[in-house]
């Protein structure tokens, strides 16, 4: 059912609402997974997106050709796909009323979301774009920006769609399971149903969405694995270094008594000569003079 509001109502609301806003909690998104190109932008910072990495309110999340990503917001996900650029605008949840604020904005491209959690009072799910805001609760809808003009189409549960575009006043439009509506500038919504190519499609898309493929608790695990493993495969070299230097010690200790071994017996050999030397020496052999008998041929005489 469509309906008109002015743009005073809409901002007294507002109001009213910020000023019974209570404290809320910053949350935060993890890529559950990526395909081609996707790049993520906060405080002028640009970096290449990886399964785990955490996104927060003010990160821009880019998509380029053939590519896409998975985001999960707690049990709500959504699915980039081909040269998207997405803003996380806001990402709040109050634990005393178990409530969660998540608003987006599209530039351009195609965001699948899946609202998993079921809906509680204070709760709000929000994509904007140039010419619309989607609101959503249990829902899984699809919202396309596209040169100007937007579209969102709901597969279950119901969107409420409002169109930005017309001057001094927002049209509302609620379109539930198989319909969406086109928004284009100054033009009004019009809802019809969604064509069985785009609704098998989708099926297909959501289908897989509901899959995890990074899980902060598995990755915990896995990194406190590895370290394990490390400090396992360090103990393990550290006892076999101790092992080999035992080893070498030993060697030496071996060698050490072999080479006392041979120098005790070479000693044991020269002392056994020197003591077959002294036998053969007479006894009293430094008294020993020479015989009287001897006689010592003369020199022979000068001629004169």
């Amino acid at each position: 059912m469509k309906k008109s509001i002015t743009i005073g109502i809409i901002l007294l609301s507002m109001v009213i609402s910020l000023g019974c806003k209570k404290e809320a909690a910053v949350k935060n998104g993890i890529i559950n997974s990526i395909a081609g190109s996707v790049t993520i932008k906060k405080d002028d910072k640009s970096s290449q997106a990886k399964v785990g990495d955490s996104v927060v309110a003010g990160t821009i999340v880019e998509t380029g050709a053939a590519s896409m990503a998975h985001i999960f917001f707690g049990e709500n996900v959504i699915m980039l796909s081909s040269n998207s650029i997405f803003s996380i605008e806001k990402l709040d949840s109050n634990a005393a009323e178990k409530s969660e604020q998540s608003e987006f904005s599209l530039q351009n491209g195609e965001v699948f979301s899946k609202v998993g959690k079921k809906p509680t009072k204070g709760d709000s799910f929000q994509i904007k774009t140039p010419t619309t805001v989607a609101a959503v609760r249990g829902t899984e809808f699809i919202v396309v920006e596209r040169e100007g003009e937007s579209k969102v189409s709901c597969l279950s549960g119901k969107v409420e769609v409002a169109n930005t575009t017309l001057d001094g006043e927002l049209e509302f439009v609620e379109i539930s399971a198989d319909e969406e509506v086109q928004i284009a500038p100054k033009k009004p919504l019009e809802v019809k149903a969604i064509s069985e190519e785009n609704k098998q499609r989708m099926k297909n898309i959501f289908g897989d969405m509901g899959k995890k493929n990074f899980d902060p608790k598995q990755k915990l695990d896995g990194d406190r694995e590895k370290i394990m493993d490390k400090f396992t495969d360090h103990k393990d070299v550290n006892i076999k270094a101790v092992e080999n230097i035992k080893a070498v010690e030993q060697i030496k200790d071996v060698k050490s008594g072999a080479v006392g071994d041979k120098v005790g017996e070479s000693q044991s050999k020269v002392d056994s000569k020197v003591d077959s030397v002294k036998d053969s020496i007479p006894t009293g052999v430094d008294s020993v003079k020479p015989s009287s008998n001897i006689s010592v041929p003369k020199p022979p005489a000068r001629k004169k």
